[in-house]
């Protein structure tokens, strides 16, 4: 039985470690695709197989496993073996620690948000917000940290009028509390304009992210990560924007990595905007390698990999390249 608990508190303490921004799926989806290839080859050479024998295992090994998930596959170990039974130890160990379980609980909702489990990290999010309430107050930074990750979280999830609640809310108490050019504030200035841009208001939208990318300029550095989202932030809501979406590609290649999910989207962001600018000749080598990424990280059937084939195909048909568009599908 003590087993058992220490190691139910041993998994708690490994999500703690874990912070979302820290999780890179595509990454441990390729490790996952590597480390069955290495496998293979280890077993087949173990056997005595001739190498020539080994290179053809592991090219059919490679031809079966062409477009599926692994970073699906891994999201789902992950979520599996670390956060989901997280939840009932939490619950049981912190049930006379309701700070604790609520800073617990929302690093739980941050990763599932992270990782793109969007209903997954609703109840531990609504119930860290519930208990800083309780225990912290309205307006305590805490409880203004989960307030944010709520309306981002309702955002996600395209609940626009339930997000504009707590993202408005959380933007006035962190201006008021924190001041303008806290980096929590930059944060909500950031969520908000994202929210304006999702409901319309583009022109709103454009004003509230680029006082969050100045302010994050300032505040945090050229290439911190949340600047470079907020040079893409910007970007989306220009359309035409060659010069900010070269730059948010480039500085998500130096800082995330090329096959980083962001940085595949910016990417492919690339090219749309070159399309836009009736470039398709130059847009046409960043779809292939957004999709070549996708392919590779997402699989086949994932549905940002379908969108980069159709943005690929729709670029050979302004080509008047017809044919391997019509090969893609």
């Amino acid at each position: 039985a003590e087993r058992g608990r220490a190691n139910e508190l041993a998994r708690t303490a490994a999500f703690q470690s874990v912070q979302p921004s820290s999780i890179d799926a595509a990454k441990m989806g390729a490790d996952v695709r590597k480390q069955l290839i290495e496998a293979v080859r280890s077993a087949s050479a173990q056997s005595g197989l001739p190498p020539e024998r080994i290179e053809a295992r592991i090219a059919d090994l490679e031809g079966v496993i062409a477009g599926s998930d692994f970073t699906g596959l891994a999201l789902r170990s992950l979520k599996g073996a670390v956060f989901d039974p997280a939840l009932p130890t939490i619950h049981r160990e912190f049930a006379d620690q309701p700070l604790v379980r609520a800073r617990l609980l929302q690093a739980i909702a941050d990763a599932y948000r992270a990782m793109g489990l969007l209903g997954s990290a609703l109840d531990p999010q609504q119930e860290a917000l519930t208990l800083r309430q309780q225990s912290l107050g309205d307006k305590h930074q805490d409880t203004l940290t989960s307030v944010h990750s709520l309306g981002m979280l309702l955002l996600a999830q395209g609940k626009l009028a339930e997000a504009r609640t707590h993202l408005a809310g959380a933007l006035q108490a962190r201006r008021d509390t924190l001041g303008p050019q806290h980096a929590d504030t930059l944060d909500s200035m950031a969520g908000f304009g994202l929210l304006l841009f999702a409901s319309g208001d583009h022109t709103a939208a454009e004003q509230h992210l680029r006082d969050a990318l100045d302010g994050r300029r300032r505040v945090l550095g050229e290439e911190d990560p949340r600047t470079v989202s907020s040079i893409q932030d910007l970007a989306d809501v220009l359309f035409r924007s060659e010069s900010l979406q070269r730059e948010a590609m480039e500085k998500r290649r130096r800082v995330l990595g090329d096959d980083h999910p962001d940085t595949i989207y910016s990417i492919d962001a690339m090219g749309q905007v070159l399309l836009r600018r009736e470039r398709p000749a130059w847009a046409e080598p960043y779809f292939r390698e957004a999709l070549d990424r996708r392919r590779r990280t997402l699989g086949e059937d994932h549905p940002a990999t379908i969108a980069s084939m159709c943005n690929l195909a729709l670029t050979l048909i302004r080509l008047n390249q017809a044919a391997e568009a019509g090969r893609l599908g």
